[in-house]
C-alpha cells in the first residue's frame, strides 16, 4: 500500500507546543507537531509542570497518535470514495428524493462526474453530509457546465456555512489572508479550462511572490494554533489551492462568495501586488 502520513511517538512522554509565545527554552527532544506542522518538544514528566506554568500546549503522545490518524483519516477520505460507494448514496437518497436523482442521473451527469464533485469536496475536508443540498445545487448548473471542477465549487455555496464555521471568532468574525485585488487578476490569466478540470498556471516570479508572502502571513497563525485561512474570489479559489497544496497544505483557501451574510472580515494580511 502508499504510506500517506507518518510519524513518531515518545511512550511516557508529553508534546509541548509554544502556542503562548513563552521565552522559556524546555529540555527535551525537538520535534514537529504532525497536523499543523508546528514546532514542538518531546517533554518528560517534570517538564511537563514546567511547560504548563509556562503556558506550553501540552498533549500526551496517545493524543497526538490519535489526532494524526483522525486528521489523515480525514485528509484522504477522498481517495478512497469510489464508482460503487456513490451509487449506493444516490441509491439511499432515491426513497426520499426520487425527482432529485431521476433529473440529475443519468440525463445530467454519469456516477464518474458525481464521483469526481465529492471527491473535490472531500480533498477539502468538507463533509458531504448535505448530499440533497449539494446534488440540488449541481442539478442548477449541470446545463451549463459537466466541469466537476466548476460544479464543485458550485456546491460549496451551498455549504458555506459549514466551511466557515471552524474559522469563526467569537466576535463572528474570519480571521484570514486577504490579496490586493489586481493581484487576483494577474493570477486569474493563468487559469485555463477544459471539459473535466481547471488548472492555474503562474510565473514563476509571480508563484515565488505569492509563495513568500504566504509563507510570512501564515507562520503567525500556525503559532498561535489557529488554521490559517486566505480569502480570495470563487474564480482562482480552487486553482490556488491546488497550486499551493504541496507547500501549504495546512491552509484554507475559501471564498468570499462562501461567507455566510452576517459573517465579518478581520484581514491579518494583505497580500501586495508585484512590484
Amino acid at each position: 500500500g502508499q504510506v500517506i502520513s507518518q510519524g513518531e511517538v515518545m511512550p511516557g512522554h508529553w508534546m509541548a507546543m509554544n502556542t503562548a509565545n513563552s521565552s522559556v527554552v524546555l529540555k527535551g527532544v525537538p520535534t514537529t507537531e504532525p497536523v499543523f506542522k508546528l514546532p514542538a518538544t518531546w517533554v518528560d514528566e517534570v517538564e511537563r509542570r514546567n511547560a504548563e506554568m509556562a503556558g506550553y500546549t501540552v498533549v500526551d503522545s496517545s493524543s497526538v497518535m490519535v489526532t494524526h490518524l483522525s486528521e489523515s483519516i480525514r485528509r484522504h477520505s477522498y481517495q478512497i470514495l469510489t464508482r460503487q460507494d456513490v451509487q449506493v448514496l444516490l441509491d439511499n437518497l432515491k426513497d426520499d428524493h426520487p425527482a432529485l436523482i431521476n433529473e440529475l442521473i443519468p440525463n445530467m451527469l454519469n456516477i464518474g462526474q458525481i464521483q469526481r464533485i465529492l471527491q473535490n469536496l472531500l480533498a477539502e475536508v468538507i463533509p458531504i453530509r448535505n448530499l440533497v443540498g449539494i446534488l440540488e445545487r449541481v442539478a442548477d448548473h449541470a446545463a451549463a457546465t459537466k466541469n466537476p471542477d466548476e460544479l464543485s465549487e458550485q456546491a460549496r455555496r451551498v455549504l458555506g456555512p459549514e466551511i466557515v464555521r471552524p474559522f469563526l471568532t467569537d466576535e463572528n468574525e474570519v480571521q484570514a489572508v486577504t490579496m490586493e485585488p489586481w493581484l487576483e487578476e494577474e493570477i486569474a490569466k493563468g487559469l485555463q479550462k477544459s471539459a473535466t478540470e481547471s488548472v492555474l498556471f503562474m510565473e514563476p516570479k509571480l508563484a515565488q511572490h505569492m509563495t513568500h508572502h504566504l509563507a510570512t502571513a501564515v507562520q503567525p497563525m500556525i503559532g498561535a494554533g489557529q488554521q490559517p485561512v486566505v480569502l480570495c474570489s470563487t474564480q482562482v479559489r480552487l486553482g490556488l489551492r491546488r497550486f499551493f497544496a504541496s507547500n501549504f497544505p495546512e491552509i484554507a483557501f475559501v471564498a468570499y462568495e462562501e461567507l455566510p451574510p452576517k459573517v465579518a472580515i478581520q484581514s491579518t494580511t494583505a497580500i501586495p501586488g508585484m512590484p
